[in-house]
């Protein structure tokens, strides 16, 4: 994609209160209400989804190589997911 350029567009399901990259571009991670969704930035297709239901996500983050990502919510508890094993 040339600098700039929209990789892809499409309406959320709920409220996105975080975003984050994962894997050196590889996924986007949307912190929504009580789940992290994953998507594919270059075709916009969903890849997964980890749940947590404790409310809203206030912030979401992934360790550089995409293994570990962590998500922090407005209840001040902070999940975090091994994403090779897909465990809490």
């Amino acid at each position: 994609a040339a600098r700039g350029e929209e990789l892809f567009s499409r309406p959320a399901a709920a409220t996105v209160s975080a975003l984050a990259v994962v894997g050196g571009g590889k996924l986007l991670a949307e912190a929504h209400p009580g789940y992290v969704l994953f998507t594919e930035p270059a075709s916009g297709e969903f890849r997964d989804r980890l749940d947590h239901p404790t409310g809203a996500r206030g912030a979401v983050t992934a360790s550089p190589d995409g293994t570990t990502v962590a998500a922090a919510g407005a209840n001040g508890e902070l999940v975090l997911w091994d994403t090779t094993e897909r465990r809490k």
